[in-house]
């Protein structure tokens, strides 16, 4: 059927589309998750929005 300790295939897969959001000092404070579009668009959407995040609260503006 499928080895033990991992998830049933049938009922589920592995994806991209979630990234965890480290805090230095502080470790993972949260995961940002996407899905709907390929996987590798799903990780790329998550990529972008947190990096333009970084940028803005540099910046001042978040």
């Amino acid at each position: 059927m499928f080895e033990p300790g991992w998830l049933d295939p049938a009922e589920y897969t592995i994806a991209g589309g979630a990234v965890p959001v480290r805090v230095q000092g502080v470790g993972t404070v949260a995961v940002v998750t996407v899905s709907g579009l390929a996987s590798e668009v799903d990780h790329d959407l998550v990529v972008q929005a947190l990096s333009e995040l970084a940028a803005a609260q540099r910046a001042g503006a978040a």
